[in-house]
């Protein structure tokens, strides 16, 4: 909302399903974008289906997920894989995947000064962003295909059939 009047040609998408206990932030939230003028804008989308979800990302130039508790979401591994730069909280794995400033960027959960100062940075340097989203799907391409994912875990559960004892 502080940011987006700066850059008249940008369209911030929400995606996802907003929990009953959410609603009243997505409430307040929703007050703040309309007297900001901003409700054109900053669009929530809510549920999609997992068919509908690539079409999404593959327009995206930069996917946020900036998560107040999250274990292993794939939000930032699908933006990734689908070159866009990623702005994320340091919830979860995040902080240990993402390479701060070649893929996108890890910020503090909610510290929103340096949220906003990074999302500002991305979209200003758009040239830098894009380079990050092909930086970033080329490092998914290499070291998280579904093939290199199926070969740890095996790898993994016959290190454990190895190494129990019943």
């Amino acid at each position: 909302i502080n940011i987006l009047p700066n850059y008249p040609y940008v369209t911030v998408i929400i995606c996802g399903e907003t929990q009953i206990e959410d609603q009243p932030y997505k409430k307040k939230i929703i007050t703040k974008i309309k007297t900001a003028n901003l409700e054109d804008r900053i669009i929530f989308l809510g549920k999609k289906t997992f068919e509908e979800l690539p079409n999404f990302f593959q327009g995206m130039t930069i996917v946020a997920a900036l998560s107040r508790n999250e274990g292993y979401g794939l939000t930032p591994f699908e933006g990734m894989a689908s070159g866009a730069a990623v702005l994320t909280s340091s919830e979860g794995v995040w902080d240990e995947i993402i390479r701060d400033g070649i893929d996108g960027y890890v910020v503090n959960t909610n510290d929103v000064k340096h949220t906003t100062e990074k999302l500002d940075l991305l979209i200003k340097n758009s040239s830098k962003t894009k380079i990050m989203g092909e930086n970033a799907a080329e490092y998914i391409k290499q070291n998280f295909s579904i093939e290199t994912e199926a070969k740890k875990l095996i790898g993994h559960i016959r290190h454990v059939q190895n190494t129990e004892t019943f």
